[in-house]
Parts: C-alpha cells; structure tokens; sequence
C-alpha cells in the first residue's frame, strides 16, 4: 500500500472527523481520568454511544454527502479508503476502551488521585463476581461499531444514514439477548464465556463481508432522498419502542447474574 496515498488518506479523515473524535476523546477523558467510574458502567456505554456516533460518519460519509461516485474516481482504491477509515475510526475508539479497562483494572485513576490528596476516588473498585463480564466493556462497542460501520459503507442509498446507529445497536442487542439467554441455561448467570467471543465474531464477520462488497460498491451519488410519510414515522416510533425494550432485557440479563448475593445466616 502506498504509504503517501495513505497518508493522504489519514488527513482527509481527520479533517472531517476531528469534531467527533475530539468529543469522544473529551468523554473519555472525563470518564476515565477526571470523574473515576467503575470500567464496566462506563466504558461499556460510552463505546457503544461512540461506536453509534463515530462508525456511520467514518463508514458511509462519502454515501451520506452524495459524493462516493467522485470519491471512487480519485487514486486510491475502495480497499485502501475502507482500511484507514476502519483504522482510524475503529482504532481510536479501541485504544480509548483498551486504555480505559486498563486503567480501571489497575486503579490507576485513584493512584493518581492519590499523588494529589486523599479522597474517596482512591478507593479500589469492586471486582466482579465473573471477571470475564468486564470484557463485555471491549466486545459490545466492538459488535456496535463493527455493524454501524459495515452498514455504513454497504450503502445503496444515502438516505440510510439516518438509521445507521439504531440498526447497529438493534442487532447487537439481539444478539447479546440470545446469549445471555444461553449463558442463563448453562450456568444460571452471564458470565461473558459466550457473549465475548460471539459479539468480536459477529464483528469481524460484519467487517469482512463489509470489506468486500466495498471493493466492488458502485458509487452513491446524486439518488432522491426518501420522503418520509407519517406511516413510516409510526414504524420507526414503533421500532424504538421494541429496541428500548430489547436493550431493557439485555441489560436485566446482563447485570442479573452480577448482583452481590446477601451472606445467609447460620444460627
């Protein structure tokens, strides 16, 4: 690969992402360094809000401005556009939540916390019961960045930017529902043995298939954009009401195995 077309490439990116990368980053900041959160009650909902907010920009921006046909007419390959957007998007957000779990597995916020005065932030945070859960704060933002991504740069038509996040985050709720619900039969609780390693396959699955249909895409450029009729908007209401509803249980599945079992007493 061309490294000078690859630079290229990596500045383009930035220069129309930096607003959303600078405010991911400055979430995270917050989270992890400033105002310490347990990594799992932070990590796991900051990365799958800014897989939703980072993978439609980086996967289908080109479809969303209606300038993928010039875009394609340019140097470089549909493979070397689709393999920065995939590295510089996906690979922040990682490296954000990798640093993070890292940080708050180590407590390295409260020691840090620790060389300026004595508070409550040096207080260790408590280990989970299954510590495999706490990779779900890695695997989840994964699975949803991997989906809104793919979806984004699959695109026919750029009026389907719009729904991007909620297809992402619909199927990967689906997803982590079902296996929890197995995880439930086998062990009576979520232990992340099989929602970890489902959620980076459906991941790289998406990714893969994603990658080459993009190599193939014909350009998106110049389509009418659809109107939306007032039946439409009482499916998408209806929609977000049965997501609401599927991320509810998940996260009741989830969480439901974790919680701390009261010592009985012996008399």
């Amino acid at each position: 690969m061309n490294s000078r077309l690859v630079h290229g490439l990596l500045w383009r990116e930035w220069l129309l992402h930096q607003g959303e990368l600078r405010w991911v980053f400055a979430a995270w900041l917050f989270g992890v360094w400033v105002f310490p959160l347990p990594p799992l009650y932070f990590l796991l909902p900051f990365g799958v809000i800014g897989a939703m907010i980072l993978a439609p920009s980086f996967g289908g921006a080109d479809a969303q401005e209606e300038s993928e046909e010039f875009s394609f007419s340019l140097p470089p390959t549909r493979a070397q556009r689709y393999v920065v957007r995939l590295g510089l998007g996906g690979g922040a957000l990682l490296a954000m939540l990798v640093v993070g779990l890292l940080s708050g597995l180590f407590d390295l916020p409260q020691r840090v916390w620790g060389l300026l005065f004595e508070s409550g932030f040096t207080v260790p945070f408590r280990q989970l019961h299954q510590p495999t859960v706490y990779a779900l704060a890695i695997a989840a933002p994964v699975a949803v960045f991997g989906e809104c991504f793919a979806a984004g740069a699959s695109l026919r038509t750029p009026s389907g930017m719009n729904t991007v996040w909620l297809r992402g985050l619909f199927v990967v709720g689906i997803l982590m529902l079902g296996v929890s619900l197995l995880e439930q039969q086998c062990w009576k609780e979520v232990t992340g043995v099989m929602m970890v390693p489902a959620l980076i396959f459906w991941a790289g699955l998406r990714l893969t298939w994603s990658y080459r249909d993009y190599r193939w895409k014909e350009g998106v450029s110049g389509l009418p954009r659809m109107i939306v009729s007032h039946r439409g908007s009482r499916l998408w209401l209806v929609l977000l009401i049965v997501l609401a509803v599927v991320v509810a249980m998940a996260v009741l599945f989830l969480f439901a195995g974790t919680a701390p079992v009261p010592p009985s007493r012996e008399f």
